[in-house]
């Protein structure tokens, strides 16, 4: 903790950029860990395998950011697909009456799938992380609620117990969506690269105007070898 807060405490980096190079390193190593367990290897391979793959998915989402940019919502989203995606697929799993390292295969497979489909499908979403965190609160409530459905009317039967609480989860996702569907509206200033530029959008989400700032360096009037530093503001209408 103490050398990554050294190594990156003058870096210049926005929260969501930060939420896909964290997403990378937690979908390496789950990955990396579930996948020698499927596998039936020994423990220290499980926990080096998590390590060098946690390390490979923080490397790739790094180039990847620095390549792509990304929305709060579209990054919030896309890291709330691992977990999601492993829950159904255990709830796929649990139906299917899987056991062991089929259910593990199946979450494993679901993560990617649900991280890979929310990345292209929300590619244009404008949320706040607030709401992102909100909508999956109602939907790991809603499957609390299915499995208190299950216990209170004593469901025996692992698929109909499995169906139960993942309808449950998607109702209370679809709830939690439909609730704050006007949690962001009136907040017309959003920051879109973190100390890189600021823009000012109408009610409609059109952007009006932005300002960021403009580096550059200017060359010596005198001498011609020479450059001169220069800082400003550009606007943009």
């Amino acid at each position: 903790m103490m050398f990554t807060n050294a190594i990156t405490k003058e870096v210049n980096m926005s929260d969501s950029r930060a939420t896909m190079i964290s997403l990378g390193g937690h979908l390496g190593t789950w990955q990396g860990i579930g996948w020698t367990i499927v596998g039936n290897s020994e423990g220290s391979t499980v926990i080096g395998t998590g390590e060098i793959l946690g390390l490979a998915g923080i490397t790739a989402s790094a180039l990847l950011t620095n390549r792509f940019d990304f929305s709060t919502g579209h990054a919030e989203l896309t890291s709330s697909g691992l977990p999601w995606g492993a829950w159904f697929g255990m709830v796929l799993g649990g139906m299917a009456k899987m056991n062991g390292d089929n259910i593990l295969r199946s979450m494993l497979l679901g993560s990617d799938v649900m991280v890979l489909g929310t990345a292209l499908a929300a590619k244009n979403v404008q949320m706040s992380k607030t709401r992102v965190r909100l909508i999956n609160m109602a939907g790991a409530l809603g499957a609390v609620f299915g499995f208190g459905v299950n216990l209170l009317f004593e469901v025996d039967d692992a698929s109909a117990a499995f169906a139960i609480a993942g309808a449950s989860s998607i109702a209370g996702l679809i709830i939690g969506r439909n609730m704050t569907r006007n949690f962001d509206k009136g907040k017309e200033v959003t920051l879109l690269k973190l100390k890189k530029n600021f823009a000012y959008k109408n009610g409609n989400g059109g952007k009006r105007f932005m300002i960021s700032p403009k580096l550059s360096l200017l060359q010596y009037p005198v001498e011609r070898n020479r450059y001169i530093p220069a800082a400003g503001l550009q606007f943009d209408f």
